[in-house]
């Protein structure tokens, strides 16, 4: 091979590299957002359950078959999500539509983990982390029985308040405690009433705010916990103000 063609070669092998050494990976910038929605979830250790979160988006970020995993930031070995499901909703206002994910999660380990949202694993390999809100998983003993939640409502149209109804399933004890945030309960020694409201605003600020409570249960002798179905607090209001309070707090950054 003369002097010129390996010229040639090793010019040409330094210009690839130099190349390709300076191309930037490609970012899309991503516009769509998740509702604003904090989160104080008490759940039983090694059991399934599922929660759902909305995104809004003016245009369609990616078709739903484009996922492949779905993860909470900073609990990927604490919470789990097993499955999950996308529904594109009808168009949410004159400007945005909606996804909702239904995420079907266990604890694998007891205590209080905390999160600010979901990372989403797209099969072009990008991973897009997505704020939600501030959330707390309190994972205890398993449910004792004590107590029937499922009159309490599923959703509301009311962010600041957390409607409950409760029944015990035996008369030989009262409710004691019912947790609704890390270290917020309402109770009395003596026992509490079966139903009522608890005020939401001195503690959560997003327009949505989602509550499974940890409820304590006492007879005479011991203590049981027993948990309530979640509800979606505010869920109900009007999407163009969860949409306004949400765009900015949950935008992601790129």
């Amino acid at each position: 091979m003369s002097n010129k063609i390996k010229f040639l070669v090793v010019a040409s092998l330094i210009l690839t590299i130099i190349t390709s050494c300076s191309e930037k990976p490609k970012i899309k910038n991503h516009s769509e957002f998740f509702a604003w929605m904090d989160a104080y979830i008490a759940v039983e250790e090694n059991v399934t359950n599922s929660i759902a979160v909305t995104m809004f988006f003016d245009k369609v970020p990616y078709a739903p078959d484009e996922i492949t995993n779905i993860s909470f930031i900073g609990l990927q070995d604490k919470i789990i999500i097993d499955e999950f499901q996308v529904t594109q909703n009808q168009q949410a206002t004159s400007n945005y539509s909606s996804y909702v994910l239904t995420l079907n999660y266990k604890a694998l380990d007891r205590g209080i983990f905390q999160t600010s949202g979901i990372t989403i694993n797209m099969k072009s390999k990008e991973k897009i982390q997505y704020p939600i809100g501030n959330w707390t998983f309190d994972v205890d003993a398993p449910d004792a029985g004590n107590v029937d939640t499922w009159s309490s409502p599923a959703a509301s149209s009311n962010g600041s308040e957390f409607a409950y109804q409760y029944s015990a399933n035996n008369s030989s004890g009262n409710i004691k405690k019912i947790y609704y945030g890390n270290g917020l309960y309402i109770g009395t020694e003596k026992g509490i009433e079966l139903s009522g409201i608890i005020n939401l605003k001195d503690h959560y600020s997003s327009p949505v705010v989602y509550i499974k409570t940890k409820i304590i249960y006492f007879d005479t002798e011991n203590d049981y916990v027993n948990y309530g179905k979640g509800t979606y607090c505010g869920a109900l209001n009007e999407a163009e103000e969860i949409i306004l309070k949400s765009r900015d707090h949950n935008k992601v950054v790129n």
